[in-house]
């Protein structure tokens, strides 16, 4: 039995630090100028945040890519969930923005997304991509896999790993502040479920919604 608890606490401890190497590895990742900075952003999103979490979680934990989250009931119940989640977030961001008035200059899309519709789907298909990646990182590979032992507590610990990751970064702008206050709500939802794709369809749902509000109020 002590032997099996110190197995246990031993592959927690790696698996911490395995994390947090791939969150150095991807802050830290060299850029070079053949490539466009998006370009070498979704490289580095792909290797650290979606290939390094599924190959560990396979061949080091030997767990089932089901233990990341990768897995749908298809339950009308998760559905309404995700939705009802999406629409909760809408809500407290619509509300923030009415009542401080200061964050109408600071909530504003790149000027080129809101002249132009081709930026504009650039821009919504760069930044599902980004919700992609975080959803896997960290509500699959943080949360439900490798915080599952704390339960519902897990929800609010990935939520600080993904603040320290913001904040550590150095890039802070609205997608990120967005990002920092639907995480818990995401994180719910993935762990209710089981499942990312209902924590990133309601991602993905609270940030089109809020990208089209922003996109008619500077109008």
């Amino acid at each position: 039995m002590i032997l099996r608890d110190f197995t246990f606490d031993r592959k927690f401890v790696v698996t911490g630090g395995a994390l947090l190497l791939a969150l150095l590895l991807f802050v830290f990742f060299p850029a070079t100028d053949r490539l466009s900075p998006g370009t070498q952003g979704m490289i580095a999103f792909f290797v650290f945040f979606l290939l390094f979490p599924m190959l560990y979680a396979k061949f080091v934990l030997k767990e089932s890519w089901r233990g990341l989250g990768f897995q749908m009931d298809q339950s009308i119940a998760s559905w309404m969930m995700s939705a009802l989640t999406a629409a909760f977030g809408f809500l407290i961001f619509f509300f923030a923005y009415r009542i401080f008035p200061a964050l109408h200059d600071v909530s504003r899309l790149p000027f080129s997304v809101e002249r132009s519709f081709f930026s504009f789907v650039q821009y919504e298909l760069f930044l599902l991509g980004t919700l992609f990646f975080y959803e896997v990182f960290f509500r699959g590979f943080v949360m439900l896999l490798f915080l599952r032992r704390f339960g519902l507590w897990s929800v609010f610990l990935q939520w600080g790993v993904f603040l320290l990751f913001l904040f550590g970064s150095g890039s802070f702008g609205v997608d990120q502040a967005l990002m920092m206050l639907f995480a818990p709500l995401a994180g719910m939802v993935a762990y209710r479920s089981q499942s990312l794709g209902y924590s990133f369809f309601a991602s993905g749902i609270f940030f089109f919604s809020v990208d089209i509000f922003l996109l008619l109020a500077n109008r």
